[in-house]
């Protein structure tokens, strides 16, 4: 992802389109002036050009389709690793992962031009916001109530509908006549539909407990009124007279980034965001950004009344924080992605070691000596060891590169057997988007792996009879396929290094398509190449050089 963003230099500049019902905010209500019901909004939409890496993904009648949405990265700075683990980096791996499941998938993501932040490092630059900005691709859409029939925009008197305190079915857009209660014209009896929308969402997707936890915070009072402009010169113009000097809030507008970065993606955009019937979304953020993605955006989608597709899996991270502080953009201290790429520690790397400490259940901390230690131990000594030293190598020099015939005895099955349970486990917590405890399952199969060849030694047993040399090719040859598996696991983590290992066992293309059972996909027979899994040794005094 750092590579990717690193390689925005050449943005093109911001395009202006529209589309019809691109993201509507408000519900449909009557206009009293004409009397025309289901009043229409008028949307400003900016887009930028924008590159994708997918194909045209569309969903696809009868089978998984996976949207995965991650919280738009600020472009007012580098992000730091807080930010890439927080959104955008376990929307990746997710995404990875659900197409080995070979589940249909689209994943979106932008950048956020607008905001506080963006102007304020603006201003400290010596630059406008648009030079800040220019690099990066941005998409935003407002709306505002209008009546198509009397040609103007409505004002809260001139907007009935039903009350959200009271039920009153009359009641106008600013006031309730029944029971008095000040309201909103675009709140009209959206409390009611966000609360049946939430118990269903929770019940049948898979929500952190962090992201429930917030947004029953917000709903325990009820609905309160939200600014949603600033004082900002940069932004989305509010479109009233008199509002000339002011911008739509950040996060009242973003949101609908996801949707006009697909509808600049794919002209059938619908087919994802109107169809809830067969697509499950997915919305990775840090916790902060819980409440606009869990009651300020569905309240914008419900209050259509149109079909739209609503969150179903709400994926939030505590924070992740930095030695003994935590990190911060504006005070310079963390690593950024500039410090990452300047380290020459590979991505993989990186990858591996945020999700590792990802912040599931709580707040975790980014520790470089942690970094070396993780990597020495559990990647060189651990998993590099197990495929390297022996399902590699071993076929190599005893075998001539082909894979072993082999002869299960019960120690064989018994290990096949907790083999297929982690990976059941890996499964399943994958499935729920636990990154941090899926990875866990991979590095403890591949230790399982290690005790698995340290018990049967077959680097003594090939010179021994003719029943321990058959007893070294059954142990290799059930070594090398579980290195094969461990591939496919690792590829959500570190692509990189699991495309490396796939290419030297010459794998099939058809196991990267993840399904229950643990099946051995290098026959005896099998042809490997020189494999050599080398993550790269991190020495303490490489630590001391980059510990900021």
């Amino acid at each position: 992802w750092i590579t990717a963003v690193s390689a925005l230099s050449a943005c093109q500049c911001a395009m202006k389109m529209a589309f019809k019902d691109c993201a509507a905010f408000t519900p449909k209500p009557t206009c009293t002036p004409c009397g025309q019901r289901d009043v229409e909004q008028t949307q400003v939409c900016t887009f930028l050009s924008l590159h994708l890496f997918d194909s045209s993904v569309l969903p696809r009648r009868g089978e998984v389709n996976v949207l995965v949405t991650s919280a738009l990265p600020y472009v007012n700075n580098v992000p730091h690793l807080g930010n890439i683990i927080g959104c955008v980096l376990s929307a990746d791996v997710f995404s990875r992962y659900s197409r080995l499941r070979n589940w249909n998938t689209l994943f979106v993501c932008g950048t956020d031009e607008y905001g506080t932040a963006t102007e304020t490092k603006a201003l400290a630059d010596g630059l406008s916001p648009r030079e800040i900005c220019d690099k990066y691709h941005s998409l935003h859409t407002v709306d505002q109530l209008h009546c198509e029939h009397c040609i103007r925009f409505l004002a809260d008197r001139f907007v009935t509908g039903t009350c959200p305190t009271c039920g009153y079915f009359d009641a106008r857009g600013d006031q309730c006549d029944k029971c008095g209660k000040l309201i909103n014209a675009t709140e009209l009896k959206v409390k009611e539909n966000l609360e049946s929308w939430l118990l269903e969402s929770q019940r049948s997707g898979d929500w952190t407990f962090n992201a429930i936890q917030i947004t029953r915070s917000w709903l325990k009072c009820g609905l309160r009124p939200r600014c949603v402009t600033r004082d900002l010169s940069w932004g989305t113009p509010v479109p009233l007279p008199g509002y000339e000097d002011k911008v739509f809030y950040v996060w009242f507008d973003a949101p609908i980034g996801y949707l006009s970065i697909t509808a600049n993606y794919t002209e059938h955009w619908e087919e994802w965001w109107k169809n809830p019937q067969q697509v499950q979304l997915y919305n990775f953020m840090a916790k902060d950004n819980v409440p606009f993605h869990s009651v300020v955006f569905p309240c914008s989608l419900l209050g259509t009344g149109d079909d739209y597709t609503c969150v179903n899996h709400l994926i939030a991270t505590e924070y992740l924080n930095y030695e003994e502080g935590k990190f911060s953009k504006s005070r310079g201290v963390g690593i950024f992605g500039d410090h990452v790429q300047a380290t020459g520690i590979a991505a993989d790397i990186w990858r591996f070691y945020l999700v590792a400490v990802r912040p599931e259940g709580q707040d975790s901390t980014f520790y470089w000596d942690d970094l070396m230690l993780r990597n020495n131990s559990e990647l060189l000594n651990n998993l590099g060891n197990f495929i390297n030293r022996w399902a590699g190598m071993f076929v190599i020099r005893f075998f001539g590169g082909h894979v072993p015939s082999l002869e299960l005895m019960t120690e064989d099955v018994t290990f096949l057997v907790q083999a297929t349970r982690l990976l059941h486990q890996y499964l399943q917590h994958m499935d729920k988007a636990r990154l941090r405890e899926g990875l866990r399952c991979v590095l403890l199969l591949s230790r399982a792996g290690n005790q698995y060849l340290q018990q049967h030694e077959p680097w003594k047993r090939i010179k021994g009879s003719p029943s321990d040399r058959m007893r070294a090719e059954t142990v290799t040859a059930v070594a090398v396929n579980v290195a094969c598996l461990l591939s496919v696991l690792l590829a959500p983590f570190m692509p990189e290094t699991s495309g490396t290992i796939q290419k030297q066992l010459q794998v099939p293309s058809a196991c990267n398509v993840l399904t229950d059972e643990f099946v051995c996909w290098l026959p005896p027979g099998h042809a490997v190449g020189q494999v050599g899994l080398s993550p790269g040794h991190i020495w303490v005094g490489f630590i001391c050089i980059f510990h900021w």
